[in-house]
């Protein structure tokens, strides 16, 4: 099967300039552009000798951070924010900051809640610390001669589509349908008739992953959020793509389709059934381990079974964009579940949650209270503390860690895209807040970076506690604070300016 590298993420974190005012400034040569107001240039000069490089040569900053930022102004607001009639009895915990750890404003940031899908930011992170952006989930197929049995392993690709390679979609990067060609091409080459002169079965081989499919940590309701987590799968094992609503058994669809592709390239239809290979394990499927060999089937035997095809998926930086992007759980709790397997621990839903928790620790993050029960952030016993994912943000902020590069730049934009396409749209805040939302039935949460001043700062907020019923009005409390912190008007008042007046004593 064809392997696809795509290694280029480019992060912007300037501005742009837009309309008019590029074409001003294209025309008087300070930017690259088509555009020109000035007379012709006279005939060519003899090319001049250039000057030695300075060895340090001076850099010009990419923000201006000439100007610290007032700690009042937000100590201040957070102080109006905290008191707010609409934040009555709720608990709040949030840091924010410079990037290199200077305090700002703070409440209760050691104070450990419910983060909800802001825990992804952990996970994303501790995918790109254990496998760098350009790993890739792999799908292996093996051929059992003496028991005709041909088995699909799944390695944790969960995008995997149901025809050709599609290299320019995360969905489908790996299809089946080019998987099913490599494998009939393999067995086909000395012996034309391997896959037509007997009866054979397909084997789907999701053992890797273990059977904790679901968590028992995940309220009834929030079943319909995240499918089963197998490690194998076409369109993250949704009904429909870009549906929430998930099928049963993700990995017997795969296997249904794989069979059908099978068929198409000329093999007769085979028998499906679930079993094991003995080649689901980590030396094999790990990311980060080198690819494992594949051999043609020829005359003569092979020790059973014999690995004759496999695929993988879209690189990690892009699978990290798209769950981050649309806070996927399934996707969260797959690739977790691939850090667990990495470290050489259970694939169990507890044992992913300390995998990440441990990875995170590695790179220098003080994690306090954290206790990561999963890694999607469903799951309500879940706590991690602000001060733990501003860190975090900040880390993968600095040069010691570019591999973290790819969890910042695929954070949702305020007004733009992601989670937040719809939120703040208008406001302060759009284009100059990045954040990964969290929200449950009793929390929300937003953490990231906000550009303030020209300069810019990671800031983490978590509230919980808020009714089930009725949590409005703390979410506009918290959406006006954050636009407050960036210029925006703010209204906080100790008591609901609409309730009635106390009577009289």
């Amino acid at each position: 099967m064809q392997t696809h590298t795509r290694a280029g993420i480019i992060v912007v974190v300037g501005a742009l300039v837009l309309g008019g005012g590029y074409i001003m400034a294209d025309g008087a040569d300070a930017v690259p552009g088509i555009l020109t107001f000035k007379p012709p240039l006279p005939r060519v000069a003899a090319f001049p000798t250039p000057k030695a490089a300075s060895p340090t040569p001076n850099q010009a900053p990419l923000f201006d951070t000439s100007t610290a930022p007032d700690p009042a102004f937000f100590k201040n607001l957070t102080r109006e924010f905290i008191t707010d009639y609409r934040m009555k009895d709720m608990k709040v915990s949030w840091w924010i900051g410079t990037l290199d750890g200077v305090e700002l404003a703070s409440a209760n940031p050691d104070l450990a809640l419910a983060p909800a899908s802001t825990t992804k930011l952990f996970t994303a992170a501790a995918t790109l610390h254990d496998f760098g952006s350009t790993g890739r989930a792999r799908t292996v197929v093996a051929w059992d001669e003496s028991a005709r049995k041909l088995y699909l392993i799944g390695g944790g690709d969960i995008l995997l589509g149901t025809g050709a390679d599609t290299p320019e979609d995360i969905f489908g990067y790996a299809g089946l349908g080019t998987l099913a060609a490599d494998t009939v091409r393999a067995l086909t080459k000395h012996s034309k008739n391997i896959l037509t002169q007997a009866p054979y079965t397909l084997v789907v081989d999701a053992s890797w992953f273990g059977t904790e499919k679901t968590s028992s940590a995940w309220r009834p309701e929030d079943h319909q959020w995240v499918g089963p987590i197998q490690g194998l799968g076409i369109d993250t094992g949704s009904v429909a793509r870009g549906q929430y609503g998930y099928v049963p058994d993700a990995a017997g669809v795969a296997g249904q389709a794989f069979a059908a592709a099978l068929g198409a390239s000329g093999a007769a239809p085979a028998k499906i059934e679930t079993g094991k290979s003995g080649l689901a394990k980590t030396e094999i499927l790990d990311p980060a381990r080198p690819l494992p060999q594949v051999v043609e089937i020829g005359q003569a035997p092979h020790e059973s079974p014999t690995i004759v095809a496999l695929a993988q998926g879209a690189p990690f930086a892009q699978v990290i964009r798209k769950m981050l992007k649309i806070s996927d759980n399934t996707l969260a709790e797959t690739l977790g579940r691939l850090v667990a397997l990495h470290r050489g621990a259970k694939p169990t839903f507890a044992d992913s949650g300390k995998s990440v928790q441990t990875a995170i620790g590695e790179l220098g993050v003080h994690l306090g209270n954290t206790n990561l029960v999963g890694c999607s952030g469903l799951a309500h016993s879940t706590q991690i503390p602000a001060q733990a994912l501003a860190n975090l943000v900040r880390t993968a902020a600095s040069p010691e860690h570019p591999e973290l590069r790819a969890m910042l730049a695929n954070l949702p934009v305020a007004g733009a895209d992601g989670t937040l396409r719809n939120v703040y749209q208008e406001t302060t805040a759009a284009g100059n807040l990045r954040g990964k939302t969290g929200t449950l039935a009793i929390s929300h949460s937003l953490a990231g970076t906000m550009v303030y001043q020209n300069q810019v700062l990671a800031y983490a907020l978590i509230i919980s506690g808020y009714p089930e019923e009725s949590p409005g009005g703390t979410i506009s409390a918290k959406q006006m604070f954050l636009t407050g912190l960036l210029g925006g008007k703010t209204e906080f008042s100790p008591t609901d300016p609409k309730a009635s007046p106390a009577p009289a004593a």
